[in-house]
């Protein structure tokens, strides 16, 4: 597992509830000098507390091996026959990294990313071929012990019987409801949950603004209020998360004819019709 953050934990925590699923996490080190691997060990210890609990049992914490970027990803990788990524969404950060991953992982290694919406295929466009042909999406949604959807997503350079045995491996060992999808925009939960989630956003931020003497929020009419259901999942998932997807839609539908816009208070998404 490399990354330990909101959902990079959360995955390590899930992969370590299944029997014979050795599982070592792996993060980025950190900007102010702490030991080697304290923030992988810290978020398990906060992955040990946490509510709803990710692990089955609080002692599964000691199932995952922790380490760092600089003195551990290789030997990690080395050693796994699968390799989830959850860094920032940020396709330049994903590429140096997979570039590292492909050089280190053993032939038969699937390599996967858990992007909220990033081109599995621009992810893996700048790898060797026969590593091109083991990188696919692999995501999960939060929190990932609790929210039985997987959408697997194969590039087009991605080998079919990769994606059968990633979907297989998931469905039985993860028990998870394994969707295949397309490479396209945010995949298929994200594209539609960006659609919902932006306009009532947009609704919270003009509440807000009125209680401080701003300007008063627009509602329908007839709408009595808006839905706090995307206003938690925001919460849970990450602000900042939800806007890299915001983001990231709006970036790659521009290319698309059959969009239109919803503004939010920093960016545009864009839903399809």
């Amino acid at each position: 597992m490399l990354g330990a953050g909101t959902m990079g934990a959360q995955i390590a925590a899930h992969l370590a509830n299944a029997p014979g699923v050795r599982t070592s996490s792996t993060s980025s080190p950190p900007a102010r000098p702490v030991p080697a691997g304290a923030l992988a060990s810290g978020a398990m210890q906060v992955m040990a507390r946490a509510e709803p609990a990710p692990f089955m049992e609080p002692s599964f914490a000691a199932r995952v091996t922790v380490g760092n970027f600089d003195d551990d990803l290789e030997a990690a990788v080395g050693a796994s026959d699968l390799v989830i990524e959850a860094v920032v969404e940020r396709l330049d950060i994903k590429q140096a990294l997979f570039a590292r991953v492909a050089a280190a992982a053993p032939a038969h290694a699937i390599l996967a990313s858990n992007t909220s919406g990033i081109a599995i295929g621009s992810i893996a466009a700048d790898l060797p071929e026969d590593a091109r042909r083991r990188v696919v999406g692999m995501h999960f949604f939060n929190p990932p012990r609790y929210m039985h959807l997987l959408e697997v997503v194969p590039a087009a350079t991605t080998a079919p019987e990769v994606v059968a045995e990633l979907a297989e491996f998931s469905d039985r060992v993860l028990g998870k409801g394994v969707v295949i999808c397309r490479d396209t925009p945010n995949f298929i939960g994200n594209r539609i949950g960006t659609g919902e989630d932006a306009p009532d956003l947009r609704r919270h931020r003009g509440q807000r603004l009125h209680r401080r003497g701003g300007r008063p929020p627009q509602r329908p009419p007839g709408q009595v209020a808006p839905h706090h259901g995307h206003r938690l999942h925001a919460d849970l998932v990450g602000v900042d998360v939800i806007g890299h997807v915001i983001r990231s839609l709006a970036m790659r539908a521009l290319r698309r004819p059959q969009v239109r816009p919803y503004q939010t208070s920093s960016t545009t998404a864009w839903s399809y019709h």
